[in-house]
């Protein structure tokens, strides 16, 4: 490797590192004391490990790590923050849109003053799939785009048994339409 590529690569893990470590850290500062169904939710959501979270185990190394360079690209572009997220089940929700929101909102993802997080979760085990979009970002990802990306891109591959695909695919649509 000549000293240029090993800078980079360098550079790329440093920064990877410092983004990985401010979006885990977990931004739970919604008041959720009159919301009894978010407390005994909140005590359910994994910890953040940072913008993909495959604790289903569904998607290969390469896979993880790729989703992750995207996803920083994104965020160096725009400042919007994204997290995919695989899970075996959504209990003690039934709902997995509503899910989503709250895993995104109890993670912190997104920019509070900006409301610009977009989470994914993807549950092979019970075949669900949500896009949870904050306030800011609503207007250029209504809920009829994100739910063409998952029906029109992500599910095909899905149905196929390729999650590696339809999450890489899906998430290059998403950022595609937000970066118009």
């Amino acid at each position: 490797m000549n000293i240029k590529l090993k800078y980079i690569v360098a550079l790329t893990v440093v920064i990877q590192l410092f983004l990985n470590y401010s979006f885990a850290q977990i931004k739970n500062t919604k008041d959720t004391s009159s919301d009894s169904n978010s407390i005994k939710a909140s005590a359910n959501f994994p910890k953040a490990l940072g913008f993909v979270n495959d604790f289903e185990k569904i998607l290969d190394s390469v896979t993880d790590a790729i989703l992750k360079d995207i996803i920083i690209a994104h965020q160096m572009k725009s400042s919007d923050q994204i997290a995919i997220v695989t899970v075996r089940n959504i209990f003690p929700y039934n709902d997995i849109q509503k899910y989503a929101t709250d895993i995104g909102n109890y993670w912190g993802v997104g920019q509070a003053d900006k409301n610009n997080g977009v989470t994914i979760v993807v549950s092979k085990n019970i075949r669900k799939a949500a896009i949870a979009v904050g306030l800011g970002l609503e207007q250029k990802l209504p809920d009829s785009t994100c739910q063409r990306i998952i029906n029109d891109v992500m599910i095909p591959h899905f149905k196929e048994g390729n999650y590696d695909k339809g999450l890489t695919y899906g998430l290059l649509e998403l950022i595609r339409v937000l970066e118009k």
